[in-house]
Order: structure tokens, then C-alpha cells, then sequence
């Protein structure tokens, strides 16, 4: 299918975009900044410019994917930032619809984003798609919000308001807002942690978008969440056996008040929902995570890509330390990762050796963008990025060392933040259409003991990070 989507370049809509390419749907990201937007998403995802007549686009769109919505939680909830939160949301949903119903051709479906904070909080009673929704201002904005999309409706489009819980992946969300103390030994609950807390892995998340896209029985409010709502100290209890926090700290509501302000912004970060994802059930959705427990290890679990210290310095003759700029340096640590891909060999590398598709595969906070690159690549091109190491920006410069088109291709860095950093990647043929990509990257950290320290504090565990990403954003993109 022709799938619009906006909102694409944040955690949820990259993730979005990478797993409906991989289901084979074309899709057209709608975006704020064209060069940006590129840099984030890809060669294979069609740009268009938000202020762009979208009429022309709803006639080309089986399916619009609105995923728009400036962040809410975790800021304070100021006047300007209301008007921000409503125009996001519901003044996006008038302008899709309105281009709709101008279109001789719309969409047949329309998927809009919307929240479980629609909803009363509920401690105790379990709430479904037919449960009414609260007064507070989230209830009624998420109201709002459900009513301007459901006016599609009105020209027979299908429509499907859905309910999110809090979304769990490491790099986005409220695991990115949480985890990073966690990960050094101390973790934080919010009060006493008793609230309920519908959650939702970002996997699961995709494929239900997935599924209610292919479903034209699925309509209406539709909740994507676990069918396993935790209280919230169980989730931070699985946050912390998968990191290495060793004590918890309550955050009393009270301060929250003093961050947040002492209104609805604080008090909705510790209200109840008890939420279940009724209608997909009965319509036959299997969720891959449906235990508090399996979801965390899953974000936190780095066993799939493996770094250690190189031990054959410059005895390792597999790579060339020929390369003027390595000749009196060796490697000080060797990481290595491979994904078995549902692609063939060509498809692989030619999406693997393209760097324009270098930032779907990178998360957001490296910053990654694309200042110079060749038009052919070969064996001596040259590619400057710009990416960020923490709060610190970074120009990196590359160069193809080795190019075996459709079997491997190496790049190293002429500068950047590395003493050395060697790249193999390499493409094996599988059966059945599938295809291996192994990666093996040779590097070397400055200023000495300071930068082993640093490696062992922040680099080696940015380098999980980034890896880690990587492979779920392709195994997606590649329908795995």
C-alpha cells in the first residue's frame, strides 16, 4: 500500500517507517525539514514538505499515518506550550481531513496516534475501548483529538483513533528519560510507584499499525497497549534488574510539583490506568512482548553485539596498516555483530553501502547528518558526517579503503573522534532469499588512560547503544 505518514523523524515514526519498508508499503513521509528529514530516514522514503498542498497526496495515499503530537509528558504544561500540544494534534488532524474531503480519490484508511490518557484513571477497574474518557485537560484534549480525526468518517474513510500507552524502547520515550541513572546504579520511581502503568513495546507498537492497516474489520478507538498492565514499581523493579541499579529512590510527588508545576502536567505522571488492548485481541493480534520483564531485557540486552579487547595490535594483517594515516597505529578494542536479514545479497548491500541510509540506522541523539558524499562509490571516496558524542559535536570524515561490490566494502575514518576506526562490513548469501551482514570495527580511543576510562564508562556503552539500534532498525526494515 501508499502510505502517508507524518510525524516519521521521531522515536516512534523512524521505527514506523523502517517496519512498513520492510512490510513492502511505500511510503511518503510528510516533514518539516527536507534535508534533515533525509538524513533520518533514508533513500527509500518519499519526501514532501508540510507546507505542500496535501491534496495531490491523498489522492496518491491508500492509507494516512498521523503520528504527529509535540511531547507532552515529562514537561511542564505552560500556556504556549497547550496551544503547541492542541495545534500538533488536533490542528494536524483538521488539515488531513480537510485535504481528504477535497480529494476525488482519499485515503481509504486513516491510523491517527491518540493516547490512553483519554481515559479516567483507574487503579482498579480495567478500562477498554468502550470505557469513557476523563475531563481533565489530557481527557479532553485526547478527545479532541479522537473527534477531529473521526471526521474522515463523514467522507467513508476507516478510521482508527489509537490509544498508545507508554511506549518502552531505549531510545525514545520514557526508557530514554529514565534509564540513563539506572544505568549507572541508582534508579528513581515516581512517589511510592502503586499507579498502574499501561505500557507498550515499540515492536508491538509497529505491528499493530501494521495490523490495523491490514484489517478492515478493526475500527474505531482501538488501545495498544500490553495486555499486561504492571504498577509502576514492577516496571521499575524490571528496569533495574536488566541495568546495574542497586538502589531505587522514591520521588515524591511533591518535588514532581516543583518540576513540573503543581497541576495536572506533575499529577498525570502518577495516575492509574489499567488499560486493555481489547479489540486487538479479539481480532487476533499476537503480541512478541507481553511481560514487563522480557520487554526491558529486550531494550537492555547488548549480547548480540560483542566488544572486546583486540589483542593482536598490529599482528592482525586484517587490515591493511598500510593506510598512511594507521601506520603507527594499532587497534585497542574489536567489536563485532552480524544480522541474518529476510533479503538477498544484492538488496543488502546495495541498502548497506548507500550513506544516505546511514541515519535510519542511527538514533536521533547521535545527531547524524550528511555534509559531503560522492555521487558513485568506490574504492578512495570520501564522506564527511556531522555527529554528536554526548553534548559534543563531531565532523567525521571517512574513506573507502576496500570496495568488492555486492560482497564487502571497508571505511575508516580520516577524522574524528577516534585515534582509529576501521569498518568491515561484509555481505554473506543465505538461503531461501536471506542474506548475512557482519560488521567488524577495529578502534582506538585518544588521550590514553583518560580515554580507556572513558570507554569503559561511556564509549563502550554508546557503542551497545548505537549498534544495538542499528540492528533493530534493520532487522525491521527487512521484515525480520
Amino acid at each position: 500500500m501508499k502510505v502517508l505518514l507524518l510525524g516519521s523523524t521521531g522515536f516512534i515514526g523512524r521505527t514506523t517507517a523502517a517496519y512498513l519498508l520492510g512490510q513492502g508499503h511505500e511510503v511518503v513521509a510528510c516533514v518539516r525539514n527536507l534535508t534533515k528529514a533525509r538524513d533520518q530516514l533514508g533513500g527509500n522514503v518519499r519526501l514532501v514538505s508540510q507546507d505542500d498542498d496535501l491534496v495531490p497526496e491523498m489522492e496518491y495515499a491508500d492509507v494516512v499515518v498521523n503520528l504527529s503530537g509535540e511531547q507532552l509528558s515529562g514537561v511542564r504544561w505552560t500556556s504556549k506550550r497547550k496551544s503547541r500540544f492542541h495545534s500538533s494534534r488536533v490542528g494536524t488532524n483538521n488539515r488531513l481531513v480537510e485535504a481528504m474531503k477535497k480529494a476525488n480519490n482519499p485515503p481509504h484508511t486513516f491510523l491517527c496516534a491518540n493516547a490512553v490518557g483519554f481515559y479516567s484513571p483507574s487503579p482498579n477497574k480495567m478500562i477498554d475501548e468502550d470505557s469513557g474518557s476523563d475531563q481533565t485537560y489530557l481527557g479532553r484534549l485526547c478527545s479532541e483529538w479522537e473527534e477531529s480525526a473521526n471526521e474522515a468518517e463523514n467522507i467513508g474513510v476507516r478510521v482508527c483513533n489509537l490509544k498508545f500507552g507508554l511506549v518502552l524502547g531505549r531510545e525514545g520515550g520514557i526508557l530514554a528519560q529514565m534509564s540513563l541513572p539506572f544505568e549507572y546504579g541508582v534508579g528513581t520511581n515516581l512517589g511510592f510507584g502503586n499507579h498502574m502503568f499501561s505500557w507498550i513495546h515499540i515492536v508491538d507498537l509497529v505491528r499493530a499499525i501494521g495490523f490495523c492497516m491490514d484489517n478492515s474489520n478493526v475500527s474505531g478507538s482501538i488501545n495498544v497497549t500490553s495486555p499486561n498492565p504492571v504498577k509502576f514499581k514492577q516496571f521499575v523493579k524490571a528496569l533495574a534488574d536488566n541495568t546495574v541499579s542497586l538502589v531505587t529512590i522514591p520521588i515524591p510527588t511533591i518535588l514532581l510539583g516543583f518540576v513540573f508545576g503543581f497541576g495536572e502536567s506533575a499529577k498525570h505522571l502518577t495516575n492509574s490506568h489499567n488499560v486493555l488492548p481489547e479489540k486487538l485481541i479479539a481480532n487476533g493480534f499476537d503480541f512478541d512482548f507481553d511481560d514487563i520483564y522480557t520487554a526491558i531485557k529486550e531494550e537492555f540486552n547488548s549480547s548480540d553485539v560483542d566488544i572486546k579487547v583486540h589483542d593482536l595490535g598490529k599482528k592482525d594483517v586484517s587490515y591493511p596498516l598500510r593506510v598512511e594515516c594507521y601506520k603507527k597505529t594499532s587497534a585497542q578494542y574489536e567489536l563485532n555483530t552480524s544480522i541474518k536479514l529476510n533479503s538477498d545479497k544484492n538488496s543488502t548491500f546495495n541498502f548497506f553501502s548507500s550513506p544516505l541510509n546511514l541515519g535510519m540506522s542511527t538514533p536521533n541523539w547521535v545527531g547524524f547528518s550528511i555534509l559531503e558524499m560522492p555521487e558513485d562509490v568506490k574504492k578512495g571516496s570520501y564522506f564527511a558526517y556531522k555527529i554528536n558524542l554526548g553534548p559534543i559535536p563531531f565532523k567525521w570524515r571517512t574513506e573507502i579503503a576496500e570496495w568488492a561490490e555486492g560482497d564487502m566494502f571497508i571505511d575508516f575514518q580520516k577524522k574524528g573522534p577516534y585515534s582509529l576506526w576501521w569498518h568491515e562490513h561484509k555481505i554473506l548469501e543465505n538461503t531461501n532469499n536471506t542474506s548475512f551482514m557482519e560488521d567488524r570495527v577495529l578502534y582506538r580511543v585518544p588521550l590514553g588512560i583518560l580515554g580507556r576510562v572513558a570507554h569503559f564508562f561511556f564509549v563502550k556503552r554508546t557503542l551497545f547503544r548505537i549498534f544495538s539500534y542499528r540492528r533493530r532498525i534493520i532487522q525491521l526494515r527487512f521484515g525480520g
